[in-house]
């Protein structure tokens, strides 16, 4: 082999090398920022989504390349009339296994976009759970994760 077919080579596998580790980074990154917003706010202090039936949590989504529009469905579990006390039957969010598993199919190059479409989503975003979540959800995960992860650039879109 000559010395510029050793050299290509060697240049080949660094890229690919370089790839991997991107992609293993952007991937943390995403699954550190969903860990953030999927926490429950009760139980943590500063972040997290707030928890009245638990419809709200299981509804944000990891998505590749779009946004994945679809929400949980009501509490069956959940009785208004006993409100704050619902047995602790709560929805839970989608495991972070389930959520590796969704990036796993992502390239480098690929947008992950994280939401929640549910009607109430922005108000809650903009402050609307006062005792829960004062200060918004998604925008307090992505200060925390940019803390985390210094120099590194989240985009935020809102819809709607």
């Amino acid at each position: 082999m000559t010395s510029f077919a050793k050299f290509d080579k060697d240049l080949q596998e660094a890229e690919k090398k370089f790839a991997r580790q991107a992609k293993l980074f952007v991937d943390k990154v995403a699954l550190d920022l969903y860990r953030n917003i999927a926490a429950d706010a009760r139980n943590v202090s500063g972040f997290g989504s707030p928890v009245w039936s638990g419809r709200f949590l299981a509804s944000h989504r990891v998505s590749v390349n779009n946004i994945n529009d679809s929400v949980a469905g009501p509490n069956p579990a959940f009785d208004n009339i006993n409100w704050p006390d619902s047995g602790g039957k709560t929805l839970r969010p989608r495991s972070l296994s389930s959520v590796s598993n969704i990036l796993r199919l992502s390239k480098l190059g690929d947008t992950i976009f994280i939401s929640n479409s549910l009607d109430y989503a922005q108000f809650l975003e903009k402050g609307g759970s006062r005792t829960q979540a004062p200060n918004g959800i998604y925008r307090v995960a992505v200060e925390k994760t940019k803390i985390k992860f210094k120099n590194i650039t989240i985009k935020k879109q809102a819809i709607g």
